[in-house]
């Protein structure tokens, strides 16, 4: 599980927005699985988490970076989420094809500004 420094009090109850970066090397072979436990992921995810946003894309330039972009109600509902058997059991399944370390920023929503 990525390790995270949060805040303390309020600010961990305060609506966030996680940019999450992680660089696979999936074999050919294996894409399919990894999209099928990914796609796992994402229905229990929005099943149990419930998170505002949950998206992941593969980067235009680097095809072997993914770009997670998450709102989550709090930083404690993200701390749920990345301590649930959902996502541990995907982390602990495309963890043999990361290269690199798992990337995770987040700021307060109240940070952004809409256009």
């Amino acid at each position: 599980m990525p390790a995270l420094s949060g805040p303390s009090g309020a600010d961990a109850t305060a609506p966030i927005h996680v940019i999450g970066r992680i660089r696979l090397e999936i074999p050919e072979s294996k894409y399919e699985e990894y999209m099928l436990k990914t796609d796992a992921l994402f229905s229990s995810t929005a099943k149990i988490d419930r998170p505002k946003l949950y998206t992941c894309s593969r980067d235009l330039n680097d095809p072997t970076m993914y770009v997670w972009d998450e709102e989550w109600s709090s930083y404690d509902a993200l701390q749920t989420h990345l301590a649930s058997t959902h996502f541990n059991d995907w982390y602990s399944y495309v963890k043999k094809y990361q290269v690199g370390d798992l990337n995770v920023v987040y700021a307060p929503i109240s940070a952004f500004k809409t256009v």
